[in-house]
């Protein structure tokens, strides 16, 4: 199976080339665009970021691929509906609003409770944890 990943880090090139070893793997460090398309129009596997624009010329020229990732939190990187839903399957993660909201009101909590104020005295042993206690 030929894979390929583009909008590369140098950090993720070790994680990438060892869990995938078994595979044909290519790793791209620009986004996949007009151009860049043709290196990769025989491969089964597509995977970008957020940089990369996937607009329907791009998709159309990707006759082989089964799978098209996204390694973003959303869709926004798709300028259409995608055409060849029968042939291939796009996937990207999802995030909630909700989570957002709920990750942004434990901030608030955190601020307003000095957590990490107390977690920083107690780690400094500058608070007697006895002390911690009562303030909880």
């Amino acid at each position: 199976m030929k894979i390929a990943f583009f909008e590369v880090q140098e950090w993720e090139r070790p994680f990438l080339e060892k869990g995938l070893a078994d595979y044909d793997v290519q790793l791209f460090n620009e986004t996949l665009n007009e151009t860049s398309v043709d290196q990769v129009k025989d491969f089964e596997v597509i995977s970008v970021f957020i940089y990369s624009n996937l607009n329907k010329n791009i998709i159309d020229k990707l006759t082989k691929a089964r799978l098209i990732a996204t390694r973003s939190t959303g869709f926004d990187t798709l300028t259409f509906k995608p055409a060849r839903a029968e042939h291939s399957s796009l996937q990207c993660a999802s995030l909630r609003r909700v989570t957002v909201a709920e990750h942004t009101f434990a901030l608030i909590l955190s601020l307003s409770r000095m957590i990490h104020d107390s977690y920083r005295e107690l780690e400094w042993e500058t608070l007697p944890a006895k002390e911690f206690e009562a303030l909880i």
